[in-house]
């Protein structure tokens, strides 16, 4: 089992140092909280590995699951209204449709309602 998380690349422009800082910071605050989980998740599973990412969610973690040959991929969903989804601010079906393998969505809240798709179209 690897653990993994992508940190988004924000689409800006750093004008000022302080934005710069920012995001290495959030950045940085991201790979710390991926580690601590990584660590108590290691305690009862030592074969599990992490990898933490930057950048495009979908191609990340595409590349990662073609990377290990996973079998599954279960990613979070965010439950985002009908405008988020418009403009595709979750990235769950795109990554359903961007891996050639299993893929379990997990909803926040609603264990018995994740989606198994098969990842291919």
């Amino acid at each position: 089992m690897t653990l993994v998380h992508v940190f988004e690349q924000e689409q800006i422009t750093f004008t000022t140092p302080q934005l710069g800082e920012a995001y290495e910071n959030a950045r940085h605050h991201a790979e710390l909280t991926l580690l601590g989980v990584f660590e108590e998740l290691r305690q009862t599973h030592p074969d599990c590995e992490m990898e933490f990412r930057a950048g495009d969610p979908v191609k990340q973690i595409a590349l990662m699951a073609s990377t290990l040959k996973a079998d599954l991929v279960v990613i979070g969903s965010h439950h985002l209204r009908f405008l988020a989804r418009t403009f595709a601010a979750d990235k769950a079906p795109r990554i359903l449709h961007a891996i050639g393998c299993p893929v379990l969505v997990y909803h926040e809240g609603t264990i018995c309602n994740a989606d198994i798709k098969t990842g291919k179209p």
